[in-house]
């Protein structure tokens, strides 16, 4: 058994810090590795409840039902919050009990493949024991931010403090979201900056393909229901100028992008795509 650390790094008192960061995360090409983010919803097949913490088929019971396939729980406040593994893998949970595997540096998309489905077997054995399911969603097509229980996370308790002051959403954000997230090595900054442009340019693109929930508390809200319609919150999102920006193109198969950072507009060459109903509004 481990517990997080419980003492802060070093405050960060100039920009030289966060640059130096970054620049020593760069590796040469036969380095690069791929990891993934994988999270889902957990439900009571009974009543298709969202799960609590506590309880016999609570979140704590599936962390801990997870340890037979060798995962090594972490500790907070006598609250497991997380689990580990020799494989450099972790499970981790968002603040309504989302459940998502922070997938180990590999060199292939198809060793990902392999990792994600043997997560999926191992959390679908521990469901079946308990009567819970997990689906992964965009966004929670039937509860209320009231009807999710909390995560027993200290950092959780400040974020729900302060999220209410500074946007409408963020609470639903939190509570009533799933993403999976790519993360991927860099060479340079110039490699880091073309690969991050990209990603801004794949990612509206992505939006219109997979958005998967057009509800919200059961009805059709009329827009996709997706994290991208929640907009920035100030203090966490700085405004600066957009990657994409400098792309200039013209002729009739330019496509405009809306950066979901900092909502300016781009124009990048691609062929004509049909976007299905609604998914305007959820890239804008």
């Amino acid at each position: 058994m481990t517990t997080t650390p419980s003492t802060p790094g070093a405050p960060i008192t100039d920009k030289r810090q966060l640059v130096e960061y970054l620049e020593s995360g760069c590796k040469p090409p036969a380095a690069w590795r791929v990891g993934t983010e994988h999270e889902k919803f957990v439900f009571r097949r009974s009543d298709l409840r969202r799960v609590p913490y506590e309880g016999p088929d609570g979140i704590a019971a599936v962390l801990r039902e997870m340890t037979r396939f060798g995962w090594k729980p972490i500790v907070e406040n006598g609250n497991t919050i997380a689990l580990a593994n020799d494989a450099r893998c972790s499970i981790t949970l968002e603040p309504g009990g989302q459940f998502e595997l922070s997938g180990a540096p590999l060199e292939t998309v198809h060793q990902t493949c392999d990792e994600v489905h043997e997560h999926l077997r191992q959390v679908r054995e521990v469901c079946d024991d308990l009567g819970l399911g997990m689906i992964g969603l965009g966004f929670d097509p039937k509860w209320r931010r009231e009807d999710i229980p909390w995560m027993p996370k200290q950092r959780y308790q400040i974020m729900r403090d302060y999220m209410p002051k500074r946007g409408r959403l963020g609470l639903d954000m939190m509570l009533r979201t799933c993403t999976v997230q790519t993360n991927l090595d860099y060479q340079s900054e110039a490699d880091m900056v073309k690969k991050f442009r990209v990603s801004l340019a794949l990612q509206p693109i992505a939006v219109a393909l997979f958005a998967n929930c057009p509800l919200s508390k059961g009805a059709r809200p009329g827009i996709s229901a997706t994290a991208a319609t929640f907009g920035p919150i100030p203090t966490r999102t700085a405004a600066a100028p957009c990657p994409l920006s400098s792309t200039q193109v013209s002729g009739s198969n330019a496509m405009s992008i809306t950066c979901s950072m900092c909502r300016c507009i781009s124009s990048t060459a691609t062929a004509p795509i049909s976007m299905p109903p609604g998914s305007r509004s959820a890239i804008s």
